[in-house]
């Protein structure tokens, strides 16, 4: 991220953006809880979307039909992983 420079021309902009988003992320990746890193981290990153996108801005595609074809398909992708392949398999074929 610091080797950005799109991304410290937001950090000068922003300082209190990264002054939270940055030792957040440090705790939420380096804090040793095993229960805590499986049942609930996707809930515990999502306040540092926004400085994880700024940060990764150069690879996301800015072709808006690859975003709304992406935009539908993974969290259909996501859905039949949560619910199994083989279940969404059978309720589709059957």
């Amino acid at each position: 991220m610091f080797l950005n420079p799109q991304f410290r021309n937001y950090a000068r902009d922003n300082p209190v953006e990264v002054l939270f988003a940055v030792p957040y992320l440090v705790l939420v990746f380096f804090y040793n809880y095993p229960v805590f890193a499986r049942s609930n981290f996707a809930r515990f990153a999502i306040p540092t979307l926004l400085i994880v996108f700024v940060a990764l801005a150069r690879w996301i595609p800015q072709n808006r039909r690859i975003l709304w074809g992406l935009g539908v398909v993974r969290p259909i992708l996501a859905a039949a992983s949560a619910l199994g392949i083989r279940n969404v398999l059978h309720r589709l074929l059957g």
